[in-house]
């Protein structure tokens, strides 16, 4: 349900806001919930560690999940943007069978807390990302950058 909310939230709001800050404020949000939960995951509540997780999982939906996809469609130019977004894909996919492979080892380990505080490496490199590499693709005109890199 957290999802889905987020998901349909930055639907309305990306074109407003821009891609770079929905994805940046996503991965803060993503960070709060992992570090939150890796430093009281013995003290918090069920019901307070169930409200963080919603909260990750709207995070994940409102930034850095569809933003990447986006950013990932718009940043090629007609004739390379299938392979792009392709390409794209499947490095989401990559990191998906990753994170199911490796969060199950990960947790056996070193706990949970452990768990979650290596988990924050993953959106803070991601927040890094967004602040540090400031092109915006809705701005772009890909299709004349393009051309004008074959003409050199």
């Amino acid at each position: 349900m957290f999802g889905i909310v987020g998901g349909v939230l930055q639907s309305m709001i990306t074109g407003r806001l821009g891609m770079r800050l929905l994805a940046g404020i996503g991965c803060a949000l993503i960070i709060i919930c992992t570090l939150t939960l890796a430093i009281g995951s013995d003290s918090l509540s069920v019901w307070i560690s169930t409200a963080f997780v919603a909260l990750f999982v709207f995070g994940q939906s409102f930034g850095p999940g569809p933003q990447g996809k986006t950013m990932a469609a718009l940043s090629y130019p007609t004739r390379l943007r299938g392979t792009g977004t392709g390409f794209a894909e499947s490095m989401s996919r990559v990191g998906s069978i990753l994170g199911f492979y490796v969060f199950p080892l990960l947790l056996a380990s070193v706990g949970l807390a452990g768990t979650m505080g290596w988990l924050t490496v993953i959106p803070a490199v991601g927040l890094i990302a967004v602040l540090l590499i400031k092109w915006n693709p809705l701005a772009a005109e890909v299709e004349d950058e393009a051309a004008e890199m074959i003409t050199r």
